[in-house]
């Protein structure tokens, strides 16, 4: 039976899903989860166990067989959970029957709750539902998916502290703030014409600069967010011939890129993801900057630059056996320029140690790191010295806001509440209040919108954020 589309399922809460919530794949359990206001009836003709579903205690845990109930055939051993709504994870009744984890099993469990009614859940489903019932907000629900998504321990960590709600605390604190203000404003521009005032401008203007101070701490701290959930990006530049790419293979423990002798090799961008410890980087080998007339040359040194530009590391590799040359100059000009700028960092590393050294390290800008991508010397130290360069600090460690849906509705409430600043400042006249009262609402919408809360939240924006989410879930 498919599934239905996303943008049906705001009026399918009547309805009983079910899916398998765990893993494709043989494992030692597997997991089929249901919910809706029928579980319990759908689920009892496949209980081969003793007692009725329904009059089981809430969160309780029951040892049976999987009956198939067309001819009676068991199917598997398996345990059920019965949670009854409202505290379930959905709101709904909920039965999740643990059985072996293998596929062919847990399909036809599915195929027997589908006979009886259910219908297979869409992706997401589950959490949509938890959070149409109140059980969880909005950016709770995204950070579902990020806890299981997540990729290092500080991922694991920020994700789980959304899924506790400290985002939707923090923000749910300015939307109430904001909220009454509007009250105190509406309330000013009714009785304006007697004189009496609510609300001094000044009180305002402070009231909403203090808010709108807090809502920019959190759009800064978005950078910060941005790296725990995606990693650090690490850029290896230099002219041609370096050891880029050779570079990038000994650091990802294998031949992504394509070493040769030829100048040009690399015409694009190449790049692999690499875990040390809890250090997620994102490693990116750039075409060496060399003039060239092959259009596909030329359109990957320019993505190069850009790549540069937005790096969080860049790894600039010399070769240590020759002097400096006019095109290595140019790489250390380009990236004070480029990188300095944005208080980036730039890490020398000095390739080809096994070879008698050439290079004066007296014209360096810096101190280096040695390196032989031959026979793999210095490579710790290089390591070591990354994950110095890489470290987050302290006060950064915890950020609020990571995903790009917060930081820009975040933003579009910035530019609300810049303009109820100018609007409260222009004094308690009726028509500036008003400008201030439509501001004030709609950069407390914008806030919702993160919780799901405000009108502006569709089934548009709902089926794109759990679209992403596996069936199960």
């Amino acid at each position: 039976m498919p599934s239905p589309t996303p943008s049906d399922l705001s009026e399918a809460s009547e309805e009983t899903i079910c899916a398998i919530a765990t893993a494709i794949g043989h494992a030692a359990i597997g997991i089929v989860r249901v919910s809706g206001p029928a579980a319990f009836s759908i689920v009892q003709p496949l209980f081969a166990g003793r007692g009725t579903l329904s009059d089981f205690a809430s969160h309780t845990v029951h040892y049976g067989r999987v009956r198939n109930p067309e001819d009676g055939a068991i199917i598997d051993e398996a345990l059920f959970l019965v949670m009854k709504g409202p505290y379930s994870y959905t709101g709904e009744a909920m039965i999740e029957i643990q059985s072996h984890g293998n596929p062919l099993v847990l399909q036809q469990i599915v195929a027997c709750l589908i006979g009886q009614g259910a219908r297979l859940a869409a992706p997401g489903e589950f959490t949509r539902r938890a959070f149409l019932s109140g059980r969880i907000d909005l950016a709770q629900a995204e950070a579902v998916m990020e806890v299981i998504a997540a990729q290092s321990e500080s991922h694991r960590a920020w994700a789980l502290g959304q899924l506790k709600g400290e985002l939707s605390a923090t923000i749910g604190d300015l939307r109430e703030r904001l909220l009454s203000m509007l009250s105190h404003v509406e309330a000013s521009i009714d009785f304006i014409e007697q004189g009496i005032v609510v609300y001094k401008p000044a009180e305002m203007v402070a009231e909403v600069s203090a808010v709108q101070t807090a809502v920019r701490a959190l759009l800064a701290s978005y950078r910060n967010g941005r790296v725990v959930r995606e990693g650090k990006t690490v850029v290896i530049a230099g002219r041609p011939n370096v050891g880029k790419s050779s570079l990038l293979n000994r650091l990802v423990g294998e031949a992504r890129a394509i070493v040769t002798p030829q100048p040009g090799t690399t015409r694009d961008l190449v790049e692999s993801w690499v875990r040390w410890n809890d250090l997620a980087l994102r490693i990116v080998d750039t075409a060496g900057i060399r003039e060239s007339h092959d259009p596909i040359e030329q359109e990957g040194v320019r993505r190069g630059q850009e790549a540069i530009r937005t790096a969080d590391l860049v790894l600039l590799v010399l070769d240590a056996s020759v002097p400096l040359l006019p095109d290595d100059l140019s790489w250390i000009a380009l990236l004070d320029a480029e990188i300095a700028a944005r208080d980036g960092r730039v890490l020398l590393t000095l390739n080809k140690s096994d070879l008698p050294r050439r290079i004066d390290l007296a014209s360096l800008p810096g101190s280096a790191v040695s390196i032989s991508t031959v026979t793999g010397v210095g490579f710790d130290d290089l390591k070591r010295a990354m994950a110095d360069a890489l470290k987050m600090a302290p006060e950064k460690e915890q950020p609020l806001v990571g995903l790009l849906r917060h930081h820009d509705a975040l933003a579009r409430a910035d530019l609300a509440l810049q303009r109820a600043v100018a609007a409260a400042a222009e004094g308690q006249k009726s028509a500036s209040w008003e400008f201030l009262a439509v501001d004030l609402r709609e950069a407390a919408d914008f806030l919702g919108e993160i919780l799901g809360t405000s009108p502006v939240v569709d089934d548009a924006l709902l089926d794109r954020i759990f679209n992403q989410f596996c069936i199960g879930k």
